[in-house]
């Protein structure tokens, strides 16, 4: 019970912003979505809208490697974080 409720909130809630910022991309700039979903897109260029939900994603990977990985060692950790942390310039 406890790995599909983890699956479930670890990727299930960015997925469903994902869903509902992609249904609505071009009305980000109305009032009432801005109220509603802003905190999740404001700050980064009107086209990355997407880009606090690839963040959440990336946190919850960096995470899961070093718990599903602790066995593998530390090498293999820090190349799987390093390529997961690739960086991008999203921000306005």
């Amino acid at each position: 019970m406890g790995m599909p409720m983890l699956a479930g909130y670890v990727f299930g809630i960015p997925i469903m912003f994902f869903v509902a910022l992609h249904a609505i991309r071009k009305k980000l700039s109305w009032e009432e979505v801005r109220f509603k979903y802003g905190f999740v897109y404001l700050g980064v260029k009107d086209e990355l809208y997407f880009w606090e939900i690839t963040v959440m994603l990336r946190k919850a990977a960096i995470i899961s490697i070093g718990v599903f990985l602790e066995t593998a060692g530390i090498r293999l950790q820090t190349l799987s974080t390093c390529l997961t942390s690739k960086r991008n310039k999203p921000f306005s």
